[in-house]
């Protein structure tokens, strides 16, 4: 079980990790790009769609990290067992 537990916390640290780094991609891109839009609308529309992939990236990693949580003894077993299955060889 401790093992389990490693495997999905270091998980869970990826995930959170690669969020983070594509959040702030994503808001060092929107800051730029309505920067330079042509008017008012235009910078709106471009907040507008980048708060929506803003909430879509947050939602699958959230996604993502409840499905381990909620499947993580199956996943990684599993894992394990292919993992020293693969050693054998």
């Amino acid at each position: 079980m401790n093992k389990i537990n490693k495997m999905y916390f270091q998980d869970c640290f990826v995930i959170i990790f690669f969020t983070t780094i594509l959040l702030a991609l994503l808001i060092y891109i929107l800051k730029i790009v309505a920067g330079i839009a042509p008017n008012n609308i235009s910078g709106i529309f471009i907040v507008g769609t980048g708060i929506i992939a803003f909430l879509f990236v947050i939602a699958s990693a959230t996604a993502v990290i409840s499905h381990l949580k909620k499947n993580k003894i199956q996943l990684y077993e599993e894992e394990i067992y292919y993992i020293a299955l693969a050693k054998k060889d």
